[in-house]
């Protein structure tokens, strides 16, 4: 497997990104753009990254502003809190930008849009992207809602969040305790191992999982919480709101049947939403699969999927 190239400078406020590059490289190569979640860096996507890149695509990750691990008490800290949802959508742009001036691959400059595809939080970040800019297609996957949809939290979610409230509603760096974390987030990398692995990978994936912005959960709150969360929210935060008029491209809308966090009635939500607009707009859930579709096991055949569905929709003759 080919290492891929990491790039640290020129690409706006990105703390890196990852590119998956193809043995053959035209200006006619897909270009794949993976935007990361909550607690997470560009690492989420090191197994589509090297799949993609296998079957012909530039897979490009960045991290986010912000984002390398860090102890919450560090000076960057109150900068990460701050840190609005619009601000990892800056981000995803300068990296494009940063690719088609030809300035990330030595003069390399792509011929079609990218295909931006947005994990947890970055599903709703890939949505306002290309409302905005363009794209050969959009994939939120285990999405954040758009503003005025539900979240669909169980009240034990809701019990465990507010241990974070008041770090969400003064923005300030937050990250879920470790229980939390493998109950809702990592479900579906732990269940069927023995309780010594168990513990060892939960505790190993919890250590990599670094804070997140208050700023941004907030901004998510005030447009899809609901009761005295919502009113709290939207003191400090507006909702992010996209229209679906502006979104043409082809999009898949992915959900996972266990996810805990996105249950996957959200996907449906953003379907009806969408299925007017988008051409074409698709919505699939996965069977067994949580929160982390791209990094548990099976993700070989979620990737195999999504890559049908690449193939015919956007990459086919007739959709060019």
């Amino acid at each position: 497997m080919r290492e891929p190239l990491i790039v640290t400078e020129g690409i706006g406020m990105c703390e890196e990104a990852a590119l998956y590059v193809p043995e053959r490289l035209t200006p006619q190569t897909p270009v794949l753009l993976m935007l990361h979640g909550m607690w997470a860096r560009r690492t989420r996507w090191d197994r589509f990254g090297p799949f993609f890149s296998k079957h012909g695509f530039l897979a490009v990750a960045p991290t986010y502003r912000y984002h390398e691990k860090y102890n919450q008490y560090d000076p960057i800290g109150s900068k990460l809190g701050k840190t609005s949802t619009l601000d990892y959508v800056a981000d995803a742009e300068s990296v494009a930008r940063a690719l088609y001036c030809g300035k990330l691959l030595d003069g390399f400059i792509p011929s079609q849009p990218p295909i931006v595809m947005g994990h947890s939080l970055s599903g709703l970040v890939s949505r306002f992207y290309a409302s905005c800019y363009p794209v050969s297609a959009v994939i939120p996957a285990c999405s954040a809602p758009d503003a005025g949809q539900s979240l669909y939290q169980n009240k034990d979610y809701q019990k465990r969040a507010r241990k974070n409230a008041l770090k969400i509603l003064r923005g300030k760096p937050f990250k879920p305790d470790v229980d939390s974390y493998s109950l809702y987030i990592l479900n579906g990398m732990l269940e069927g191992l023995a309780p010594a692995e168990q513990e060892r990978l939960r505790r190993s994936l919890y250590d990599a999982a670094v804070y997140e912005s208050g700023t941004a959960a907030r901004e998510v709150l005030a447009g899809s919480s609901a009761g005295l969360p919502r009113l709290l929210a939207q003191i400090g935060s507006r909702p992010i709101f996209i229209e679906a008029q502006n979104i043409r491209s082809p999009m898949l809308i992915i959900g996972g049947e266990i996810d805990r966090v996105t249950p996957p009635q959200i996907a449906r939500d953003l379907y009806e939403k969408y299925r007017d607009w988008a051409n074409p707009c698709d919505v699939h859930i996965f069977e067994k699969t949580a929160h982390w579709f791209q990094y548990e096991p099976g993700w070989e055949a979620r990737a195999e999927f999504i890559l049908d569905w690449i193939n015919r929709n956007v990459l086919s003759p007739s959709h060019n």
